[in-house]
């Protein structure tokens, strides 16, 4: 399995869903995506300790085991 994925909200809904609030957030304007592989670099979100969401990027991958 290669753990590929689809994006198909637009990012309007993407900040609707999870309050996004900083401008950065907000202005960030991604493609719909049918095909992202690993390795490929995408936006998430994360909880923060105060439970609202914050938006990251960072490199998509399945994590290898320890074993």
């Amino acid at each position: 399995m290669c753990g590929r994925f689809t994006r198909y909200l637009p990012w309007s809904e993407i900040v609707r869903l999870y309050r996004l609030t900083l401008d950065y957030e907000i202005s960030k304007n991604t493609t719909l995506a049918c095909n992202i592989a690993p390795t490929v670099e995408v936006p998430f979100v994360i909880a923060g300790e105060d439970g609202s969401h914050r938006l990251r990027e960072g490199r998509w991958g399945l994590g290898l085991g320890s074993g």
